[in-house]
């Protein structure tokens, strides 16, 4: 998203606490009386969720090898007919 050419950035402080210079609101021609809008921008964290909240399934190496040859067991069959 393209960023207005009157739009400047000013951090909001650890109290939560937003404080614009009173020169710099000057210098983008705002003066008393005047309504100004804050428009925050989120810059959302990208974290990896890969592995997140992993547990148990409860199965063991065994019951997967089982599982993958019951799974194979007739595939093909249909061809040879």
């Amino acid at each position: 998203m393209a960023e207005p050419a009157h739009a400047f950035e000013v951090p909001v402080g650890e109290d939560g606490e937003l404080v614009v210079p009173a020169d710099e609101l000057a210098r983008h021609g705002v003066g008393p009386g005047d309504t100004v809008r804050i428009q925050p921008l989120r810059n959302p964290r990208r974290v990896s969720r890969l592995g997140a909240h992993r547990r148990p399934l409860g199965f063991t190496q065994e019951h997967l090898d089982e599982i993958r040859r019951e799974m194979g067991q007739g595939l093909g069959e249909d061809l040879t007919r």
